[in-house]
């Protein structure tokens, strides 16, 4: 309850600077979900805070991916995206939002990473840096 608090908070605080974490997003493709990281990430080199496999709702980093390009709000805020193609099929998408506010959190990023390699389930991760 405490994280779900503090999050809402850290959201109307960016929200009102023009900066944005991708948290709330990142729960709406992944549902529940744990800290740290797993294998997968530490295999490919990708930091997270947090992650889910094979989330209930997306089954397929496609289906997570359309979700994202309908609800994130490209015409607020400035939200990159990254795609990634490994030579053995891994499939890589890094959605990226700057979270510094009228000077403050200079160079920290929230990033909402999917990950689906041919064959297998989907990864969702969360990556923000320390505010």
């Amino acid at each position: 309850m405490k994280r779900i608090i503090l999050t809402i908070m850290l959201a109307l605080s960016f929200s009102a600077a023009h900066a944005i974490t991708l948290f709330p997003f990142f729960g709406d493709i992944a549902g529940d979900f744990e800290d740290g990281t797993t294998e997968k990430f530490v295999e490919l080199n990708i930091p997270t805070i947090c992650w889910r496999a094979s989330p209930f709702w997306y089954k397929d980093i496609k289906s997570a991916n359309d979700f994202l390009q309908e609800v994130l709000p490209f015409s607020s805020y400035e939200i990159l995206q990254e795609e990634k193609d490994l030579p053995d099929g891994t499939k890589i998408i890094i959605y990226s939002s700057s979270l510094e506010a009228d000077g403050l959190n200079k160079g920290k990023w929230s990033k909402l990473i999917l990950v689906q390699t041919p064959g297998e389930q989907l990864y969702a991760g969360l990556y923000e840096d320390q505010l």
